[in-house]
């Protein structure tokens, strides 16, 4: 009987040690894996499945899924050794081989830049590039233009990738994804805490009407959707999750980890933070698509304001005093600026009403600073033309 239990005390730990070792072996497969495919984004460009051979020898194959979640992509890693399956879920970010710091259609105008405006980083402008100007009684005031490269930009913007614009979309026109477990919101409580991890289906929770949320918590893998209006409240709690709506409205003080699409408009109001990685954005089929940021607010990730008949006076990002915009900005329309931007600008022109006068293409005590994010600091592309992943959340 000793002999035994010592050969079955012997053996027992024998399995406990190959498995925690083939648990650790699939988990450097699978980190290997990920790894790959950040660096090499068009191994997943035209399929979104793939088995990877990591030693390419066939002893470490790792599954791969990606599916797009808003601005981010959302790939899934699984490997698997009999019976023991590991699996390990992350978010990604997208990098650009050149960052500019502002991007302007060529339409033969001048950039003018008055009072404490700055521009670093490389700009695509037209050919009359930038220039010292005056506004309401002011001159430029600043130590310098600008500090980067100019060059030459087109007459046209890069259009903002279709795969992002159909994503939103097909929410707006009712359409909920393949993977998706819908809920309604009214049958939740109203203090109630929502978690769905990333590795089950998505969570959509829909409103029938008006979507108020002041109070509870949603967290991770959750879309918050209402075809009319949705107001987020500082007393809620909201971290990786999406809201889709006709508009958004987000009021002072509130802050979080979010991505808000609106088929309409934004309004963030004064003291608000959106902590990376944070993404607002406008698709509109209309000519009127506006998002307003006002003081004292900071987002960290990106801001798209896009419309498909895009017109001057129509389309336009508004930024108020004192805020600050952290990675990429694109509009194809107007902007009115007043903060500053912490990475790249593309736009169509910028704006500014005044009891006087009409400025176009004026910068009035505002930045534009790309040199001030780090190297390897991901948003999103808006080509195809990606260069790296980033990880940005895992599970």
């Amino acid at each position: 009987m000793i002999g035994l239990l010592t050969i079955s005390y012997f053996q027992l730990s024998f399995n406990e040690d190959a498995l925690f070792y083939k648990r650790t072996e699939l988990t450097d497969n699978i980190n290997s894996a990920l790894t790959k495919v950040c660096c090499q984004p068009g191994l997943l460009s035209k399929t979104k499945t793939l088995e990877l051979d990591v030693f390419e020898d066939g002893s470490a194959p790792v599954n791969l899924v990606m599916n797009r979640w808003g601005f981010l992509q959302k790939l899934t890693a699984s490997a698997q050794w009999r019976r023991l399956v590991q699996q390990k879920t992350v978010l990604l970010a997208e990098q650009e081989n050149i960052r500019a710091a502002l991007w302007m259609p060529d339409k033969k105008r001048y950039v003018s830049l008055v009072g404490n405006s700055y521009i670093n980083g490389d700009c695509y402008l037209s050919e009359l590039g930038l220039r010292k100007g005056n506004a309401e009684g002011r001159y430029f005031e600043g130590p310098y233009l600008h500090d980067g490269h100019l060059k030459l930009s087109k007459e046209a913007m890069p259009a903002i990738k279709d795969e992002l614009r159909e994503y939103y979309q097909r929410y707006f026109s009712g359409q909920s994804g393949a993977t998706d477990s819908i809920i309604p919101f009214q049958s939740l409580k109203t203090k109630q805490k929502v978690y769905q991890p990333f590795t089950e289906k998505s969570l959509l929770i829909q409103a029938h009407g008006r979507m108020v949320l002041d109070k509870g918590s949603y967290n991770s893998n959750i879309i918050l959707f209402s075809p009319d209006t949705i107001e987020v409240w500082p007393g809620v709690a909201l971290n990786n999750i999406q809201l889709i709506g006709k508009s958004i409205v987000f009021k002072s003080g509130f802050k979080g980890k979010l991505q808000a699409v609106a088929s309409g408009s934004i309004v963030v109001e004064s003291g608000c933070q959106l902590n990376y990685p944070s993404y607002l954005g406008v698709f509109s089929k209309l000519p009127k698509a506006s998002i307003t940021i006002h003081s004292g607010c900071k987002i960290n990730g990106g801001v798209v304001c896009y419309s498909e008949q895009a017109q001057e006076g129509e389309t336009t990002l508004t930024i108020g005093k004192n805020s600050s915009l952290v990675g990429k900005v694109y509009v194809n329309g107007d902007v009115n600026f007043k903060g500053q931007i912490i990475g790249s600008l593309y736009c169509d022109r910028f704006v500014e009403m005044t009891a006087r006068a009409f400025y176009e293409n004026f910068m009035i005590d505002c930045s534009i600073d790309e040199g001030k994010l780090p190297d390897g600091y991901a948003s999103f592309c808006i080509t195809n033309d990606i260069h790296k992943y980033k990880e940005v959340a895992t599970w």
